[in-house]
């Protein structure tokens, strides 16, 4: 049970402020990653070489692309596994399709590229009515609120096309159409006869 506030823009796209922190959150998540992996490099010259051991020197260009590339893995892992990052799941944030479905790989991944090259793009979600960034726009996603973890379809408002049976995030279900099938039949009422089998 969420609370009302809570309840009240669950479904509903994040504004920049939100959006913002999530930023600095998964930025912080990031550069614990490259510290960890420093540490490890470190550890291992150590072990290889403990007499004249010397912290190893990385310039700021290293730092800057072993930063970007393990930006992008992070991202693409994690919103194509469940839409959420470290940042948005702190913030109650979840990326998801045009139709409210589970980002997959390819489109994460497309995602992730941007968001790391182009971070202002972000802030168009500032002056857009729909909230959307220009990545959301190309790519085709949107950042909306979503508490619940699992068992509740949540859709971005304005979504179309297909429902899914499941949550769009942790344990997604198959996708159906939103129009039922309907059987065809000819125009005068009668269902139409089946065809001979060999044999009959």
């Amino acid at each position: 049970m969420l609370p009302p506030a809570a309840d009240a823009v669950q479904g509903q796209r994040a504004g920049v402020v939100t959006r913002t922190a999530v930023m600095v959150v998964d930025a912080a998540v990031v550069a614990g990653i490259v510290g960890v992996m420093y540490l490890v490099w470190a550890i291992v010259r150590f072990m290889r070489h403990p007499v004249d051991f010397a912290w190893p020197a990385v310039s700021y260009g290293t730092v800057v692309v072993a930063a970007g590339i393990t930006c992008v893995l992070y991202l693409t892992v994690t919103w194509s596994a469940t839409g959420r990052s470290v940042g948005k799941r702190l913030f109650g944030l979840r990326l998801v399709g045009h139709d409210g479905e589970r980002v997959h790989l390819i489109r994460a991944f497309l995602r992730s590229i941007t968001c790391v090259g182009f971070p202002m793009l972000l802030y168009w979600a500032a002056v857009s009515s729909q909230n959307r960034s220009i990545q959301d726009l190309v790519v085709r996603t949107s950042v909306i609120y979503d508490w619940r973890s699992r068992g509740h379809a949540v859709r971005p408002p304005g979504a179309v096309g297909r429902v899914p049976t499941g949550s769009v995030g942790d344990a997604a279900g198959p996708a159906v159409d939103v129009a039922p099938a309907v059987a065809d039949e000819p125009d005068d009422g009668h269902p139409e006869a089946l065809p001979r089998l060999d044999g009959e």
